[in-house]
């Protein structure tokens, strides 16, 4: 899933999907919360396919199986059976630290941190409330598929994309690496750890790597 881009390729999609959406509602017109204002089926399906893929991320992880196999007895708790506030133990077992990592939205310069909650006392993110509401209950909750949540949710699906160890070398291959110094770049085979001045970006969003 990580090592082949699968998981970079899903995330374009879906990215691709919210893009297309956001060309009749220019995401600049709505800043902060306000994007809480725009909800439609169309938006509540497009919740519903980016939390699914960010739980699924995190399941497929090495981290959370280590953690969830060191904190917990197999044979009594499935790993199907963790969610949202049972991820939060990859940061408390000091296995990568997602809490103070931000997300900026290119054209509006506004800052996300997806996964600031992970060193806070709230179990679950705003955006995976959300997530579970519409899913099980999409037409009651219908305003809370909502544009804010969709890109606070893509905005998490990028992060993780970001700073897994097995996908980092493959986003210069899909296109998200700007590079600051093109003559350095091409002097040098590729790898994140060796080149610090990347800058990370998407058609929405931008993740400065140090």
């Amino acid at each position: 899933m990580f090592e082949s881009g699968y998981s970079i390729r899903l995330y374009q999609i879906l990215e691709n999907d919210v893009v297309d959406f956001l060309n009749y509602i220019p995401i600049d017109y709505y800043l902060g919360e306000k994007k809480k204002q725009i909800f439609s089926p169309k938006i509540a399906e497009l919740l519903v396919r980016i939390g699914s893929q960010v739980d699924i991320f995190f399941r497929y992880w090495d981290i959370v199986h280590e953690v969830y196999i060191k904190k917990y007895n197999p044979k009594k708790f499935k790993l199907n059976d963790l969610d949202m506030g049972y991820f939060k133990d990859i940061e408390r077992e000091n296995k990568i630290i997602l809490s103070n990592k931000e997300i900026k939205i290119i054209s509006t310069d506004e800052i996300i941190i997806p996964f600031e909650f992970f060193s806070g006392d709230r179990r679950y993110p705003l955006f995976w409330n959300a997530y579970n509401h519409v899913k099980h209950n999409g037409f009651t909750n219908k305003k809370e598929g909502n544009l804010f949540n969709v890109i606070e949710s893509l905005a998490a699906l990028f992060l993780l994309n970001c700073v897994h160890e097995k996908t980092q070398n493959k986003l210069a291959e899909h296109g998200f690496i700007s590079i600051r110094n093109r003559e350095l770049f091409e002097q040098l085979d590729f790898d994140m750890k060796r080149y610090p001045y990347s800058y990370i970006t998407s058609k929405i969003f931008e993740f400065n790597k140090n």
